[in-house]
């Protein structure tokens, strides 16, 4: 008997990805790339600008710390850093103490040197708060030292265990220094209105810029003399100086005495050329290192709030950045357009 052969039968494929599938996909993939991309940076900002909104806070609340424990003194330039200008830095270079500052325009380190145990020693100090008190949005490094100093061997030493991050916040001048008193003594003058056995030393020759806004003759580095609302008036913000244009390096100064400002105070953006707010500067880079929240900036006032501001606000509210009662005397030479536009302000008029 005849018997049928039965051919084995092949196993059934399915057809692989034409030329045209696969470039769909790729497509698709891509575009979903572009889209999800710019969501996760924008994320990514805005949990920076919180981390930076809670250090300004900390900053804010140990202010008030001190200046709640130092009969309303503000810890600034014309306060704890003004030893320093008397002395010519000679008794804050090298191994002091956590709170000493580093610069005689330095209030950070006099208000939380001992609660975070920064070091002794200046060089690595400022380190610590160049880095430990970052914005996390402040990413640049310094790419040299500039100035000179007697301990400016530990500033290299230092930098060479961990580079120095750019400065991240700035305290605005209008409420570190003071309206040059016509024939007065400042070391006299401070000494006679304060308390009762405590004494101090004034620099002398550290005046406000008396444009856009005139410093009160009233006015002096206390919590009571700010202004009748706290909540106008900004301790510290975002900012950074000093980027050099001729050399193409962002530096700070180690000097510890004699200079302006250094990294920890600015003139503010109430004043036209500011380095650090400024736009009439020959190089946008300290303004783009400053506004570095979506063209924007946070800032901590002196009730503790924290806000976030964008450039535009920043230059238009002068108030911000003075004492109540400064007199308000710019030009369109020195003071921000925003300012000038809102029809706030009138020559001769005092400030809120």
């Amino acid at each position: 008997m005849r018997t049928k052969s039965i051919k084995p039968s092949l196993p059934r494929t399915s057809p692989g990805f034409t030329l045209i599938e696969l470039l769909v996909v790729i497509a698709i993939i891509a575009l979903l790339i572009g889209i999800l991309l710019p969501a996760i940076g924008k994320a990514r900002e805005t949990a920076r600008s919180i981390v930076c909104s809670t250090r300004l806070r900390g900053l804010g609340q140990a202010q008030a710390a001190y200046y709640g424990s130092n009969k309303e003194w503000l810890a600034g330039y014309m306060t704890t850093g003004a030893e320093a200008d008397y002395f010519n830095g000679a008794n804050i270079v090298g191994n002091t103490s956590s709170t000493t500052p580093t610069n005689m325009w330095d209030w950070i380190s006099p208000i939380v040197g001992d609660s975070n145990n920064l070091s002794p020693n200046r060089a690595y100090r400022t380190l610590q708060i160049f880095n430990q008190f970052a914005c996390p949005s402040a990413k640049a490094v310094n790419n040299q030292l500039f100035g000179s100093a007697s301990d400016q061997a530990d500033f290299a030493t230092a930098q060479g265990s961990l580079v120095y991050r750019q400065n991240s916040y700035l305290a605005p001048e209008g409420f570190n220094t003071v309206n040059a008193r016509v024939g007065g003594n400042g070391l006299n003058d401070l000494n006679s209105v304060l308390p009762s056995g405590q004494t101090t030393r004034l620099p002398r020759d550290r005046y406000a810029h008396s444009s856009p806004v005139t410093l009160p003759t009233t006015w002096w580095p206390r919590i009571d003399k700010v202004g009748i609302q706290p909540s106008k008036k900004v301790m510290a913000s975002d900012g950074t100086r000093y980027y050099a244009p001729g050399a193409n390096v962002l530096d700070f100064d180690i000097t510890p005495a004699g200079n302006w400002y250094g990294p920890f105070c600015d003139s503010s953006p109430g004043y036209v050329n500011s380095t650090a707010f400024g736009r009439e500067s020959s190089n946008p880079t300290n303004r783009n290192l400053s506004y570095r929240h979506t063209r924007g900036m946070n800032a901590v006032f002196f009730d503790g709030s924290v806000r976030y501001m964008s450039a535009t606000e920043s230059y238009e509210n002068l108030n911000y950045w003075y004492p109540s009662g400064g007199i308000f005397t710019g030009t369109a030479g020195d003071t921000p357009k925003e300012a000038l536009e809102s029809g706030r302000f009138t020559t001769g008029k005092p400030i809120e």
